[in-house]
């Protein structure tokens, strides 16, 4: 196969050509299997770039939940293809963000906090300073300065949550009137 004709099969296979364009935000991430979205904007441009007249409120309405999955990344994908992705991924990642924790020396203090993380959550979104605010109010010691992302064990082992339109990363365990969140 030539070059020119793996590049034009790599395009349509991400829905990337006006004959492969999704129909709408659910179709294209599930086409793709999830959508990179650690910047939740770039992951709205992502999915108006294989949905043809794509709005944010398309994007916000769409049910699709912000979680790790693959290579260990945040990903909006389909409520519906969780499951199988927790299932083929769940363990490595729970391993690696582990290691990770250990690494850190933060480890026991992270897994202390998964309860109080939890119920904080469930409350309202939070973004990193306000839940580690509110976490300090429950009595929690706060992580160091290393620990790049709020809720990584736990996120590791469950689903983890979508930001707000916004597009600032948050963290909730309910339901957000902008974006969709899984419950733990």
């Amino acid at each position: 196969m030539d070059d020119e004709r793996l590049r034009r099969l790599r395009l349509a296979a991400q829905r990337l050509t006006p004959a492969t364009a999704a129909a709408d935000v659910t179709a294209a991430a599930r086409a793709v299997v999830g959508v990179q979205a650690q910047d939740v904007r770039a992951a709205g441009l992502a999915l108006r770039s294989r949905v043809p007249g794509l709005r944010r409120a398309d994007v916000d309405g769409s049910g699709l939940i912000r979680t790790w999955t693959v290579r260990g990344t945040v990903h909006l994908i389909d409520p519906s293809d969780w499951p199988w992705l927790q299932a083929a991924v769940g363990a490595g990642n729970r391993a690696r963000f582990d290691r990770e924790m250990r690494k850190r020396g933060d480890y026991d203090v992270a897994v202390g906090m998964l309860d109080d993380l939890v119920a904080v959550l469930r409350e309202r979104p939070l973004d990193r300073a306000g839940l580690l605010w509110e976490l300090a109010a429950h009595g929690m010691r706060t992580l160091t300065e290393r620990w790049p992302r709020p809720g990584w064990p736990r996120a590791a082992s469950s689903r983890s949550s979508p930001a707000r339109s916004s597009g600032r990363s948050r963290s909730t365990a309910t339901r957000s009137p902008s974006i969709p969140v899984a419950a733990s």
